[in-house]
């Protein structure tokens, strides 16, 4: 008797687990992932920016070195666009891009994009980019920023302190006002 109810205890388990769906909640369609995955970037971008502003980067002067500073536009307003060759590729693209359209509006700016993981050829054939290019080949970057999402832009003060953020992202557009309001910020 005791033999009988161990088996069906066993085979009551097993016929729950078929046909209980505990996934009734689950997303459906790849719309509703990739939203998802946007509201998770968007938090983690979010909590790496409070994290990163008011953060000195000295030490980015071993990868861009400070006498090339001094001879750019306006030494005090400084961006730095920073990307792993294993980053989102659409989402690189459109950080060069946004690089493009600042170059083409003169803004009084200096912008230095720093990659690791790739080469220089590589990166623009891939992108398209005509740029002057900084390879951190000792992944510096990654650990001055704490190893944060990227690609990212960094908006620096001459003394190499973060003072705002920005993460290019899939969802946005090249005319996207939250970049404006990012380069307006520097000046």
């Amino acid at each position: 008797m005791k033999k009988y109810i161990y088996i069906f205890t066993i085979i009551s388990v097993i016929l729950y687990g078929c046909f209980n769906n505990p996934n009734k909640n689950t997303v459906k369609s790849n719309e509703d992932l990739s939203k998802l995955a946007a509201q998770r970037y968007k938090i983690f971008a979010e909590n790496d920016s409070a994290v990163l502003i008011g953060k000195n980067i000295r030490d980015v002067n071993k990868i861009i070195r400070i006498d090339t500073l001094k001879g750019r536009n306006n030494p005090n307003k400084v961006l730095i666009f920073y990307f792993s060759n294993y980053d989102c590729s659409v989402c690189i693209k459109r950080g060069l891009e946004l690089i493009e359209i600042l170059d083409q509006k003169n803004y009084d700016i200096s912008i230095f994009v720093i990659f690791s993981d790739g080469s220089i050829g590589n990166i623009r054939s891939r992108y398209d980019y005509k740029g002057y290019l900084y390879e951190d080949v000792d992944f510096l970057m990654n650990d001055l920023l704490n190893y944060t999402i990227s690609p990212i832009f960094l908006s620096i003060d001459s003394s190499f302190y973060i003072i705002e953020t920005y993460h290019p992202r899939i969802d946005y557009d090249t005319n996207d006002s939250i970049f404006y309001k990012f380069i307006d910020g520097l000046f």
